[in-house]
């Protein structure tokens, strides 16, 4: 496969992040001037790849004003991002542009996102002791 070269040169790919595209590839999505930027790995029809600016988002229809967006984290499996704002963090589904306000800002340099977990059987509290740090909630998980 041949390639374009044709990396985007702009200045928020210092502070973007990595994603995967609807296809199962790699893609970037970055910030710059108040507006949010995707750009997929694409293969064309004679071969050649390189990175297309598959779509855009002008923030200040999403959010609420803010003095400066960060890209902070994406969701694989739920084509969400997470973004910080000079207001608050935010959660930004890229195919819906559905928002989600998650807590208000302070200084979040990268959020580890997941959808579920797992607590080992030895690590389960029996007791319903409510000063208790591992608290057994039975409706949040399901056991195998």
């Amino acid at each position: 496969m041949k390639t374009n070269g044709n990396f985007p040169k702009h200045p928020y790919l210092l502070e973007c992040i990595a994603i995967t595209t609807d296809d199962g590839g790699l893609g970037f999505v970055g910030v710059k001037d108040h507006i949010l930027f995707l750009w997929p790995w694409y293969a064309g029809p004679d071969g050649i790849a390189g990175w297309v600016q598959h779509r855009s988002f002008e923030l200040s229809t999403l959010l609420p004003t803010s003095l400066w967006y960060n890209t902070i984290s994406f969701a694989e499996g739920t084509d969400t991002i997470v973004m910080s704002t000079s207001a608050s963090v935010f959660a930004i589904k890229l195919k819906s542009g559905h928002v989600r306000n998650l807590c208000v800002t302070g200084s979040y340099y990268s959020i580890v996102p997941y959808m579920s977990f797992y607590v080992p059987d030895n690590l389960k509290h029996d007791t319903e002791d409510e000063h208790s740090i591992c608290q057994r909630d039975t409706t949040s998980y399901q056991d195998n």
